[in-house]
């Protein structure tokens, strides 16, 4: 569907025989052909699985996001308000506007305009269209800095430490080639409107040709090989614990049986002196 709609302008040039660019409702067809981004999609279940996982990550984060936000919002609207107090200078009646030290009109005429910048330097972003020029309104930019620090890393850690666990979440109970334990994890645990679709390791089962079929069977026998390594691990887990207790066995009969000979060396020792 996507490959039809994405070569649908160009056949429909073909058939209307003239050029549809000068006109804006033919030519915005052509935007159409971005949706060929969108194919490998159907190819690869990795891609699915990371979008997903970051939507659960996003969601799973959101009372963290939301507590961002609102700082956010209280130190636009605080430092907005102070710096155009600081940097707005005196009115000029012959201008009918406020000119700063420099006789010049103020950039920060409006706390609109504070709130811009305020937003600019918060996210670190600094176009440098609007800059504070009073020693004051300089010095209410520095927590602006610090605040800009915070914003970028509470979110990073934030969101880096949910995508880990969901990933890791999701990627055990496939390597255990449970599919029933995946869908009900998406279901109840993250509670997401994307996880009512088939389990991924079902999905390479549509077949869209050879291709793909031999790709499904090789993702088989790789789920498989891991899977046989999960247990293998396991099994020599819990055959070294069972060589640490016999050994732990072996040395109390050892120190019973040193206790046993001393006491039959001393009890003869006895016997001999009397």
């Amino acid at each position: 569907m996507l490959d039809l709609i994405a070569i649908m302008p160009f056949y429909l040039l073909l058939i209307l025989k003239f050029d549809m660019t000068a006109i804006f409702r033919f030519s915005i067809l052509r935007v159409f052909r971005l949706l060929r981004v969108f194919r490998p999609f159907r190819y690869s279940n990795t891609i699915l699985l990371t979008i997903e996982v970051m939507f659960l990550a996003v969601k799973r984060s959101r009372d963290a996001l939301f507590a961002l936000g609102f700082f956010v919002m209280t130190a636009l609207v605080v430092f907005s308000t102070l710096i155009y107090f600081a940097e707005r200078g005196t009115w000029d009646t012959t201008l009918e506007t406020f000119v700063n030290s420099d006789g010049d009109p103020t950039q920060f005429d409006s706390i609109p305009a504070a709130a811009w910048f305020v937003l600019v330097t918060i996210t670190t972003v600094g176009y440098g269209d609007i800059i504070p020029r009073s020693f004051l309104g300089r010095l209410l930019s520095v927590p602006l800095l610090l605040f800009g620090l915070l914003l970028i890393a509470l979110p990073s850690f934030v969101l880096g430490r949910e995508f880990a666990a969901v990933w890791d979440h999701m990627g055990g109970n496939m390597l255990q080639g449970n599919d029933e334990a995946v869908a009900e994890a998406r279901r109840h645990l993250y509670d997401s409107p994307m996880l009512s679709r088939t389990p991924l390791s079902r999905v390479g089962s549509t077949s869209y040709g050879p291709l793909d079929d031999e790709a499904n069977i090789s993702t088989d026998a790789e789920r498989r090989k891991d899977l046989s390594n999960f247990k293998l691990a396991k099994n020599q887990q819990a055959l070294s614990k069972q060589i640490d207790q016999l050994a732990e066995l072996i040395r109390i009969q050892a120190e019973e049986l040193k206790t046993v000979k001393a006491l039959l060396v001393k009890g003869s020792t006895s016997a001999l002196d009397d």
